[in-house]
């Protein structure tokens, strides 16, 4: 039986809290994840939502919160019961007379229903439900961090590897002009001094080619781990699709459209909300405890003494009944109970009006840092392209003796320069767009 009462609640649809850079992994069995070829983005998310354990957990809690639902909704039903009962009666002597001793048996079955309790039941269950919504809140709340973090290491794992074939292509650079150089000493034509600046600029690139790889392989160890990879998996078998040149005009985020998405989806918001709901629907179920409990019930049993051997005409007895309780007086703590819940609904009415004023900030300042973000890589391809053309004049006018190995040197370092700063703009204009899509809660989707 369900009453209809006056409470009204929305429940958003399922669509999970840490960022889980520390679990570990070892929730799938080896083998099962495909790691052939170049790894996207998208494949590399896909993969840590089925396989790392703290997703896993919260989708635990989740189940867990559901069955608190059936457990209120079970106050819908009627209660039966099946009672046998055995009892030995010693009577103690008295001054006039022996004692006396007694057995007796029975065997009842009762059947009870509560008809109305003011309307306690139906709020529980919005409680509980509530609370179900609020766990799969947290539970994309957790996807939603994780999401972010993998799309952080991705990223890294980019970067290094980027910067790995900038110090190569230093690196070959002035080992050709060694060569080049050596072969113009034997001549006569190069003094001793212009070898030994290639070979110094060759030995730094290649130095900062082994911290990039050693950069490139951390950030696979990172990206393994979010991704709860076995152990039997090695992080070098982690490949991440090459960075693509921009295509067209780069995009930039609107604000509104990414507020309003926020704010209707955002799983930590949506918590708070739901949070609020169930004070509500605890707040109407104290509140019922001021009307009447009306419930119905009857049994059929059977009682005996002596032995057990029960005859349905003389040992048989039934009854049914109405009862009616109310708490009249409880000495105020239903009143009390009342106060603090009330007192909690407005505290997470004011956490509401703070996390919505978190999103708004938060978005702004990253749609400002996406527009920076957006310039600075056009700028940093203006200037690739410009120290590119700059080194190979140089270059060619150093082979003919008319620029200064000075100079050469000087175009060489500005050219690496910029192709290192070209690279981390293009990776920080992508990451600052996966950031952008984390604090709308658009990173869920799709992925």
């Amino acid at each position: 039986m369900w009453f209809p009462v006056p409470y009204s609640r929305r429940l958003p649809s399922p669509l999970a809290l840490f960022a889980l850079a520390t679990v570990a992994c070892l929730a799938q069995e080896p083998g099962q994840v495909d790691l052939s070829g170049p790894l996207t983005l998208a494949r590399a998310k896909q993969i840590a939502r089925q396989g790392n354990p703290g997703i896993a957990a919260s989708a635990a809690r989740v189940d867990a919160a559901l069955a608190t639902i059936r457990s209120a909704a079970a106050a819908y039903y009627p209660r039966a019961n099946i009672s046998a009962t055995i009892s030995h009666t010693e009577d103690v002597p008295s001054a006039t007379g022996g004692g006396s001793s007694s057995r007796n048996y029975g065997l009842n079955g009762t059947l009870s229903y509560v008809v109305f309790d003011g309307h306690a039941r139906d709020f529980r269950v919005l409680a509980a439900r509530a609370g179900a919504e609020g766990s799969r809140e947290a539970h994309r709340e957790a996807q939603r961090f994780l999401l972010q973090s993998v799309a952080a290491a991705y990223y890294e794992c980019l970067l290094g590897r980027e910067s790995m074939l900038v110090a190569k292509r230093d690196a070959d650079f002035n080992r050709k002009l060694s060569e080049e150089t050596q072969k113009r000493l034997d001549a006569g034509a190069a003094a001793r001094s212009d070898v030994l600046n290639f070979e110094i600029r060759t030995t730094t690139a290649e130095s900062r080619y082994v911290l990039a790889a050693f950069e490139y392989r951390i950030a696979r160890i990172i990206l393994a781990q979010l991704m709860g990879l076995p152990r039997e998996t090695e992080p070098d078998r982690l490949e991440p699709v090459p960075l693509a040149p921009p295509n067209g005009e780069l995009r930039i985020p609107v604000l509104a459209d990414e507020l309003d998405y926020a704010l209707a989806h955002r799983p930590d918001h949506l918590e708070l909300n739901e949070r609020i709901n169930q004070l509500q629907a605890n707040l109407a179920t104290v509140r019922s405890g001021y009307l009447p409990t009306v419930g119905v019930a009857g049994g059929y049993g059977w009682s005996r003494d002596s032995n057990p051997r029960f005859n349905a005409s003389r040992d048989a007895s039934s009854y049914i009944g109405i009862e009616l309780s109310w708490d009249v007086f409880t000495g105020g703590s239903t009143k009390a109970q009342m106060a603090q819940l009330s007192a909690q609904i407005r505290a997470a009415q004011h956490n509401v009006t703070l996390s919505r004023l978190a999103i708004i900030g938060e978005l702004r300042r990253l749609i400002e840092g996406a527009t920076v973000a957006k310039t600075q890589v056009e700028l940093q391809t203006k200037i690739n392209n410009m120290t590119e053309e700059a080194r190979k004049l140089v270059r060619n006018e150093y082979v003919a003796g008319r620029a200064s190995l000075t100079r050469l040197n000087e175009a060489q370092t500005d050219l690496v320069r910029a192709a290192g700063d070209l690279v981390k703009a293009r990776i920080r204009y992508w990451q600052i767009l996966e950031d952008v899509a984390a604090a709308s809660a658009k990173i869920l989707i799709g992925k």
